[in-house]
């Protein structure tokens, strides 16, 4: 939540606000995840690469903001 609260009140977000809504996209794909693993329902291929792709990409803007 304090990051959200950061990057929404930096005047020019950039990378920040790049990485954030990417992190939110793979936080929601990771619950959609999450709960068709407690269904113990069949987890899609495409939603699993995708997942782990998004996380990596945050992971780079990150590394490279830094």
């Amino acid at each position: 939540m304090v990051l959200i609260i950061g990057v929404t009140q930096m005047a020019l977000a950039g990378l920040a606000g790049v990485a954030l809504v990417i992190f939110v996209i793979a936080a929601l794909g990771g619950f959609v995840l999450f709960a068709m693993h407690l269904k113990k329902k069949l987890l899609p291929s495409a939603l699993i690469v995708v997942h782990g792709l998004l996380a990596f990409v945050v992971l780079l803007i990150f590394l490279m903001r830094s």
